[in-house]
């Protein structure tokens, strides 16, 4: 069994175990056209406008409804470039990148195949589309290692935790083909920006919580 020290918690440490994380897949969509003046459309082709549609189909038509431990998948556009600063020229090419979390309900491949129908029907012949997929989806569904360390957390904070796979992707991806795993850690707000901290209480619950679960997790070991 392996536990993953990651801010899972929200509020107060223990109060969300992860016991799976969606998959991340991001792409970079590359457009051409034919440059031309503003005043002239009819001169030129105005790739922008089918990058566009492209984005739009791609962040407002859902990729699925979820599923029994997942939330839907979901898309975020993060940035568009024209690299042009005349303003009344329309550009030869454009790029725009994305990012998708994807839960059980794809694959690599099957999610890799729908994005490139979407692009290939969305603007023909005149784009490129790279795609990366750094994590797939992955539950470690709840057992008895898992209630041992809910017990521990119970009675530490006074709640029981919430079993969750939200958020970004871990580590953890690497070790559960392995063996089973879980995620606890402190809470993980503020994180990544200036004067990030956590509390010396926190630490002493957290603290607490990891020193039950190794009392918990000999108990079902030897059962």
């Amino acid at each position: 069994m392996c536990v993953v020290g990651e801010p899972t918690s929200q509020r107060a440490p223990g109060d969300t175990i992860k016991i799976g994380r969606c998959g991340r897949m991001c792409g970079t969509v590359r457009v051409r056209g034919v440059q031309g003046h503003g005043a002239y459309p009819d001169r030129a082709d105005n790739h922008l406008a089918r990058l566009i549609r492209f984005l739009s189909h791609l962040g407002e038509t859902p990729l699925d409804h979820g599923s029994l431990h997942f939330a839907p998948s979901s898309v975020s556009i993060t940035s568009i470039d024209g690299s042009n600063a005349a303003t009344h020229v329309t550009p030869g090419q454009a790029q725009a990148c994305f990012d998708v979390r994807f839960n059980d309900c794809h694959t690599r491949a099957s999610l890799e195949s729908r994005l490139r129908r979407l692009a290939a029907a969305q603007l023909h012949e005149t784009h490129e589309l790279e795609l990366r997929c750094d994590a797939e989806p992955f539950l470690c569904a709840p057992g008895r290692w898992h209630e041992a360390l809910a017990h521990a957390a119970y009675a530490v904070v006074g709640r029981r935790p919430e079993f969750s796979t939200s958020g970004e992707t871990s580590d953890a991806r690497f070790i559960h083909p392995y063996c089973p795993v879980v995620e606890l850690g402190l809470v993980g707000t503020p994180v990544h920006r200036a004067d990030e901290h956590v509390s010396l209480a926190d630490l002493d619950s957290l603290t607490a919580i990891y020193t039950l679960m190794l009392a918990g997790f000999v108990r079902v070991a030897a059962h």
